[in-house]
């Protein structure tokens, strides 16, 4: 533990006794995460960079909501039971500096299903949010989008992917497909492989998943950039995707 405290930034710009400090409080952590966690806990703690207490709660609710979540897997309503949870978890920047979080869910429901910032903003500005004080704008929309959704969120969703990983193969399937719709703004899977391949753009993915709907993964995208309908498809877009498409085609 005191070579892992010697490998921080503040134990390298720290004087003698603070380094002996930041030694001490690495030992202490690990000593409470010994004594209040158990393998399987200490393995997705080792994975996941949220703190070891949110960690322990996200077990708890997964356990103690096992029947539900499955039930919603299986209605295809999974980011409807869990958002508001997932949403507590977080620690973003770009959450805390709102005014209100109370349009959060459905700005959240409208990013997973495809809608463009626009959109999004237009329901920041509707219920009157405030980003530091300010009124929010286009550029905070994009943050919280981009930054807050598919990194903070997005993220507690893939804890929740590695929890229940040894525990409900349900369970799993259902937490991995979600991080992946948080992450990308996404639920089309053929949208979602495209932007995994490298076309990473929403509406270019979309697009694309329209004609090559069957995608599933990245040799399936190779598959549809030999295409001869990939060129005209995306002349609309900026020829940098042309080149995606040419280097996925080899």
């Amino acid at each position: 533990m005191a070579e892992l405290a010697a490998q921080t930034l503040a134990h390298h710009l720290a004087g003698p006794e603070i380094k002996d400090a930041v030694i001490a409080v690495f030992q202490m952590i690990a000593a409470a995460i010994a004594a209040n966690t158990d393998g399987d806990q200490r393995a997705v703690i080792r994975k996941s960079p949220l703190p070891p207490a949110i960690v322990a709660e996200l077990q708890v609710w997964l356990t103690a909501n096992a029947d539900a979540l499955r039930a919603a897997i299986e209605a295809d309503q999974l980011l409807d039971f869990a958002a508001d949870r997932i949403i507590a978890w977080n620690s973003s920047p770009s959450i805390r500096s709102l005014s209100t979080t109370d349009f959060l869910r459905d700005a959240l429901a409208d990013w997973v299903s495809g809608r463009p910032f626009h959109d999004i903003h237009r329901r920041m500005i509707s219920v009157d949010v405030r980003v530091s004080g300010d009124r929010a704008t286009i550029e905070d929309a994009v943050a919280l989008c981009e930054s807050a959704f598919a990194y903070d969120l997005a993220m507690v969703a893939a804890s929740l992917s590695d929890l229940a990983e040894g525990m409900d193969e349900t369970l799993y399937a259902g937490f991995s497909k979600l991080q992946k719709q948080i992450k990308y703004g996404l639920t089309d899977l053929a949208a979602m492989a495209f932007i995994e391949a490298g076309f990473a753009d929403r509406v270019v993915a979309n697009s694309l998943s329209v004609l090559w709907n069957n995608v599933r993964d990245r040799e399936g995208v190779r598959a549809a950039c030999r295409h001869a309908a990939l060129v005209p498809a995306l002349s609309v877009f900026p020829s940098y995707f042309s080149t995606v498409a040419a280097e996925l085609a080899g």
